[in-house]
């Protein structure tokens, strides 16, 4: 511990909870870098943690689909209306794919017009706390456009 009784660098390491977070970091002083510059060995040092996170939680999905446990869904209209519950967790959605029509809250029902519905559910994930991910189509069910973790 330095004198105000942090943990120092090297405690931090040792720590185990916290091995994964700081397995590996930027060797320099930030200030010392451009943002340009700053930009490739922080990439280097997230990218590892992005691609663990994101295996997790397909793992987690593709789990709930296999089990069929209620917690994950792929119909659309099932989907957008839990969106709109504030039910979704995580949104994956596949970035090449347009989900055309729109949801009405009231009834539950989704009618054919212009409106995009993944961007629709996408925004009601993010204002309820919810989290959104674009992913390749291979990760998702085959003829899929998009999947979700539901909260309960």
């Amino acid at each position: 511990m330095d004198r105000n009784g942090y943990r120092t660098d090297w405690q931090l390491r040792k720590s185990e909870a916290l091995a994964d977070l700081i397995a590996s970091h930027v060797e320099t002083n930030p200030s010392a870098l451009s943002e340009a510059d700053l930009h490739a060995p922080a990439r280097s040092v997230m990218e590892p943690i992005e691609v663990r996170a994101m295996e997790d939680s397909l793992g987690r999905l593709h789990a709930h689909l296999g089990r069929g446990d209620g917690l994950a869904c792929t119909d659309p209209a099932e989907l957008v209306a839990a969106a709109h519950a504030g039910r979704v967790d995580l949104l994956f959605l596949d970035a090449g794919v347009s989900l055309r029509g729109t949801f009405d809250a009231g009834t539950g029902d989704l009618s054919e017009v212009t409106q995009d519905l993944a961007d629709q559910a996408a925004q009601m994930t993010l204002r309820t706390g919810g989290g959104a991910l674009m992913v390749d189509p291979e990760h998702l069910p085959e003829g899929v456009g998009m999947a979700a973790i539901l909260r309960y």
